[in-house]
């Protein structure tokens, strides 16, 4: 004979709350049932279908409230709806009859929001970017930066702009043309170079205004998987010109250690021009920077790893205001005694034509002409390039620098100082005049060498 499955009245009590229930996953509210009256599962689950979908005639009021106190207990809640008589009398010593309510409406806010944070943090990481989407997304991040010998690219986080430090090593900071593309380059005054590293080739300057731009994510992790799709956006220089936010597509290569600098390999093509260029991965995060390129060899590029420029950008927060000051001061000093030797090596060249036309002359009046047609020519020639690159403007604002060794000072002074006899007496065709520096010529030499060793 088949046994039949029979529940006590007080389990009886708590199926009908938990059949009344608002909530509608029947599963979750037998198994919290089963742990509350702690009966068979089974049993309730064949029970659970035979009861009625009202309260029977019969059944104390009382009890089923009190059963439903204990199930408000543990996040249910049964919405009994009957008859006016059946309506819950609140007791005189009951100092809090809105509580269960209360905690029910919290319980249901929390998971309401945990909910809603884990949809939102799911479709975040599950996120993709195709290459058109990130370049309509993140090209106004993209900057040209253009000096008056170089070119490249940077980009945009927050207030600040990340390049390579080869773009603007040899540049004068107020002669810079940073500017979005098909935009009014930004004042000079409006940014301050606050990073300048030569070794791990990075500089990044501050901004002191806001500029509309997106958000970017700068990736920290250090080992990025090979092959991952990239996208990188920059303004490389193809025959003089520059095409603007140009983008290109490859992935991650293999990874190549130069010096102590762990470079990515790309399989992306970039050329001059790209150096200081974001490269994005698929979830719109920058994972690298642009930065060399095979000079004989096609299609092979290197990355800095985004987790040197976050080193970088952590730092910042923690370098002192004067720090700031002492980087532009070096760096005007550092570009200034790089031009005054390329100055002083392209007149050089010059004076050995000169002095060539000297020695090839057969008598002393010949010498006087060549000497004289000799710097006619070069007085004629195109030097206002050379000429250009130092002013006495410059030397001057160095010796006024209070940031700026007083060694490398005087040096920078004393060759440019030498350059200029000497430039002079050349340029005044007098063999009298071209002999009497050559004890300024062998200084100078000496001077060069030694603020070549200074520099680099």
């Amino acid at each position: 004979m088949k046994k039949k499955h029979v529940i006590d009245k007080e389990a009886h009590y708590r199926i009908i709350c938990i059949q009344l229930s608002s909530l509608k996953n029947r599963k979750d509210i037998l198994l919290d049932a089963k742990e509350l009256l702690k009966v068979d599962y089974d049993l309730l689950d064949k029970s659970f279908n035979n009861l009625p979908h009202t309260l029977k005639t019969g059944l104390e009021y009382e009890a089923v409230k009190e059963y439903q106190r204990k199930l408000w207990d543990i996040g249910l809640e049964c919405k009994i709806e009957k008859e006016d008589s059946y309506k819950p009398r609140v007791k005189e010593n009951n100092k809090n009859p809105n509580g269960y309510k209360n905690i029910k409406l919290i319980t249901t806010l929390v998971i309401t929001l945990t909910a809603l944070i884990f949809s939102i943090f799911s479709f975040y990481i599950n996120m993709s970017y195709e290459p058109s989407e990130l370049y309509e997304k993140y090209s106004n991040n993209v900057v040209q930066i253009k000096g008056e010998t170089s070119s490249g690219t940077g980009f945009i986080i927050d207030d600040t702009i990340l390049t390579n430090y080869h773009v603007i090593e040899n540049e004068y900071i107020s002669k810079l043309k940073i500017s979005i593309p098909s935009t009014t380059p930004i004042d000079p005054r409006n940014y301050q170079l606050i990073v300048a590293d030569s070794e791990d080739d990075v500089a990044i300057f501050r901004l002191k205004i806001n500029l509309k731009t997106q958000s970017i994510v700068l990736d920290d992790k250090d080992n990025l998987p090979q092959g991952e799709p990239i996208t990188v956006i920059g303004n490389p220089a193809v025959g003089g010109e520059t095409i603007n936010n140009s983008i290109s597509t490859g992935v991650l290569g293999a990874y190549h250690k130069i010096g102590e600098i762990k470079y990515y390999q790309l399989s992306a093509s970039v050329n001059h021009g790209n150096s200081g260029g974001p490269i994005f991965n698929q979830k719109g995060h920058v994972i690298g920077m642009v930065t060399l390129k095979a000079i004989k060899e096609e299609g092979i590029a290197f990355a800095l790893p985004s987790s040197v420029l976050h080193e970088h950008l952590s730092s910042i927060s923690l370098a002192p205001k004067e720090k700031a000051l002492i980087i532009n001061s070096k760096h005007y000093a550092n570009v200034t005694a790089k031009r005054v030797l390329v100055v002083i090596q392209q007149y050089s060249n010059l004076y050995s034509s000169m002095l060539n036309a000297v020695a090839g002359a057969d008598n002393a009046l010949s010498q006087i002409i060549n000497l004289k047609t000799a710097a006619g020519i070069i007085k004629g020639s195109n030097t206002e390039s050379i000429d250009n690159l130092v002013t006495d403007e410059n030397i001057r604002e160095i010796l006024n620098d209070e940031y700026i060794d007083n060694n490398l000072k005087s040096l920078i002074y004393d060759t440019w100082e030498l350059h200029k006899q000497i430039k002079n007496a050349f340029l005044s065709g007098s063999i009298d005049e071209i002999n009497k520096t050559s004890s300024n010529m062998e200084l100078m030499t000496e001077k060069f060498k030694k603020l070549t060793f200074y520099i680099y």
